[in-house]
């Protein structure tokens, strides 16, 4: 076997692993939109003997509502525009 086949052989296996590697269902996958697919899950229940008194959220939500009539952002840079 020549050292150029060996060579072709070791690129072309290297090549095909990196799908393996960054691949959907790979090691590297992009997660940006993962949580598009999140499912809700039931409420916690308190155990019996426990009260819920001492609970708390981490960080609260308000419970403000907005206006559907929002007012529209452009984020292009100046320049761009």
């Amino acid at each position: 076997m020549t050292i150029q086949r060996i060579i072709a052989i070791t690129l072309l296996a290297l090549l095909c692993g990196c799908a393996h590697i960054y691949g959907k269902n790979g090691f590297m996958h992009n997660r940006e939109t993962d949580y598009l697919q999140a499912q809700n899950i039931a409420p916690l229940k308190i155990p019996a003997g426990y009260s819920s008194d001492t609970m708390q959220t981490l960080y609260p939500v308000s419970e403000k509502t907005y206006t559907a009539n929002q007012t529209q952002v452009n984020l292009t840079p100046p320049d761009l525009q």
